[in-house]
């Protein structure tokens, strides 16, 4: 399965213009609601689908809520106190009693800014189904990377979203396409051109 996801958007449309398959953005989120380069814009959305594709809608919190920039100015803050110009960088850059301060920092800055919620995943669910479908929208998880929102955190909380699908109106059958049927269907596709 060729995955279009955290590419450059000219790399999205020649992969899917290219591919004798359907694409899958696993894990990606919407550039109308947040104008991150790893979200896809309309337009790439589109083309993914055109061809059979699945955007697969992502529980990361910086894919789902821009923040404001009081939260950013309290992480450059942060930064700035262990003089990081990233936090990114601070496995490389911290020893162990420092990296210990700056995890405990960091946990007091989440707890201050607690992010994204199933609210706002469903949100960029809906957002996606309205601009190519219901059967091209898929969800996924980047939990390894503490990109849980709030109530979906680990797989445990995993109801709050088909919660949130149902409050919404969707039925039993989009809930399966969104949860895991798109993204099989194009398995399978994938599959069945991969045999011949």
């Amino acid at each position: 399965i060729i995955d279009v996801s955290q590419i450059t958007p000219m790399a999205v449309m020649q992969a899917v213009e290219l591919s004798r398959t359907p694409v899958v953005a696993s894990h990606v989120g919407v550039r109308a609601i947040v104008d991150n380069p790893r979200n896809l814009t309309d337009e790439q959305m589109q083309a993914i689908a055109a061809r059979g594709g699945v955007v697969c809608i992502v529980a990361f919190n910086a894919y789902l809520r821009a923040p404001p920039a009081e939260q950013m100015a309290d992480l450059a803050a942060i930064e700035q106190r262990f003089g990081l110009e990233t936090f990114t960088e601070a496995r490389r850059k911290l020893n162990g009693e420092q990296l210990a301060e700056f995890g405990q920092a960091i946990a007091a800055w989440r707890a201050r800014w607690p992010g994204a919620t199933v609210a706002d995943l469903v949100d960029s669910i809906d957002y996606a189904v309205e601009i190519v479908g219901i059967d091209h929208v898929g969800v996924s998880t980047d939990m390894e990377h503490n990109g849980g929102v709030v109530g979906y955190k680990t797989a445990a909380e995993a109801g709050a979203l088909t919660e949130e699908l149902l409050r919404r109106g969707y039925t039993e059958a989009d809930i399966g396409k969104i949860w895991s049927g798109n993204f099989f269907r194009v398995w399978r596709e994938v599959e069945s051109a991969a045999e011949r």
